[in-house]
């Protein structure tokens, strides 16, 4: 069995098949990737790219004072 690729070589791929006007299958046969994997991957980088954004720290501002909660 071949060597396992890593994440970077994927990421690679998946974008430039992304690029191209080419379906998983027809970029695969070029390149000599297989299309399920080229699948997988492309599945796996957008969750994990999705879940990145849902866990980024966003810089908040704060404006005023609030009220003392005995004031309400």
């Amino acid at each position: 069995m071949g060597r396992q690729k890593s994440e970077p070589f994927w990421q690679h791929h998946v974008e430039a098949w992304r690029a191209s006007d080419l379906t998983q299958e027809q970029y695969g046969r070029r390149h000599g990737l297989s299309a399920t994997a080229l699948a997988k991957w492309s599945s796996r980088l957008q969750r994990e790219a999705r879940a990145k954004r849902r866990q980024a720290l966003v810089p908040v501002h704060v404006v005023g004072e609030l009220a003392p909660a005995s004031a309400m």
